[in-house]
């Protein structure tokens, strides 16, 4: 990217950072392989024809369901802090795809589920605070893509950005999720790439992989509402 002088910068956070690059930048020597741990999966949300939206996670390989009647607010106090005290869920209505620039931004790309590191990345640099809630006030997050597929807390991660996009819009800012060709290969059902953990969550939950990311699934849904392109200021994501 060329320079631009001083004067003709808004005064801003400009960062691409992959976190897949610092999660596998990790000790990768060679260890004795152990048994795998019983699954634990995060909530996934979907949505019946009546209205009503069935929550079924998993616990020590144990499916967990709750079903929330139509225009309730989802409550699981278990998993508050992804989630928040109580869940509303809206339809997503497909943002504008061009922006003006804001005051600061900040933009990430290729978690791939890595979401601890997004979680610590996003505290150091004020996106959110330590509880994890929206603190980067009229500021913009742009996801550049690829947030899902290699890690084991993808949900986690989707999760998390759909509660982020609404408290930063409460507060004037703006939560970009561009997809990428991850986030349009899971959805198709090309899961060359996804963690084997989600490959069993699926077959647990008697659907097929793709059906994770569904257009009857709350993340299928936020995901089907996003651009994958959008102009902000000067810059192309």
């Amino acid at each position: 990217m060329d320079a631009l002088p001083n004067s003709t910068l808004p005064k801003m956070i400009l960062t691409l950072v992959s976190c897949t690059a610092l999660a596998f930048a990790q000790d990768t020597s060679a260890t004795t392989p152990e048994k795998s741990p019983p699954l634990d999966e995060a909530p996934h949300f979907f949505h019946q024809k009546d209205g009503s939206i069935i929550a079924k996670w998993i616990v020590g390989g144990e499916i967990k369901t709750r079903r929330f009647a139509k225009g309730k607010p989802i409550k699981l106090p278990e998993f508050a802090s992804l989630l928040g005290k109580e869940l509303h869920l809206k339809p997503y209505a497909v943002g504008p795809a061009t922006w003006a620039q804001p005051k600061k931004f900040l933009a990430i790309s290729d978690v791939e589920g890595q979401y601890d590191f997004m979680i610590r990345f996003l505290k150091n640099s004020g996106v959110i605070d330590k509880s994890g809630r929206w603190a980067f006030g009229k500021g913009h997050l742009i996801c550049v893509g690829d947030m899902v597929d290699r890690g084991q807390q993808v949900t986690e991660t989707l999760l998390l950005l759909g509660r982020l996009f609404k408290e930063a819009q409460k507060a004037g800012g703006y939560v970009h999720h561009v997809l990428g060709n991850h986030e349009v290969m899971m959805m198709g059902g090309d899961i060359r790439y996804t963690a084997p953990k989600y490959k069993e969550a699926a077959q647990r939950l008697g659907i097929p992989c793709r059906g994770l990311l569904g257009a009857d699934t709350e993340v299928g849904r936020f995901l089907r509402s996003r651009h994958a392109l959008v102009r902000i200021g000067e810059y192309l994501f």
